[in-house]
């Protein structure tokens, strides 16, 4: 488990900061059926990638998310939910693709 947001601070004389920290969970994507190539997750903005069989790993605070999954030229993911929950704990996401026909 990480813990964030992360960053630096600097002072110039006396102020007040009010600092908020957050959780963040590891939620694991996982795909089946890529035989090559590579294949990634894109959550608000940020992009991983990963080769065919390897998992793609983000830490991610309590909140709903969007997610894309974009594979190789003649791929598509099908059955995946276009949104993630995470609430209080990790989760796995399993992405399945398929050849166009």
């Amino acid at each position: 488990m990480k813990y964030g947001p992360y960053g630096t601070i600097t002072l110039s004389g006396s102020a007040k900061v009010g600092l908020t920290f957050a959780y963040r969970y590891g939620v694991t994507f996982t795909e089946t059926g890529l035989a090559t190539g590579t294949w990634s997750v894109t959550i608000k903005g940020h992009t991983e990638s990963a080769a065919a069989t390897s998992s793609i790993l983000f830490n991610l605070t309590n909140a709903s998310y969007a997610y894309k999954v974009g594979a190789e030229v003649g791929y598509k993911s099908v059955g995946a939910p276009p949104k993630l929950v995470v609430s209080g704990a990790g989760t796995t996401v399993e992405v399945t693709f398929t050849t166009r026909a």
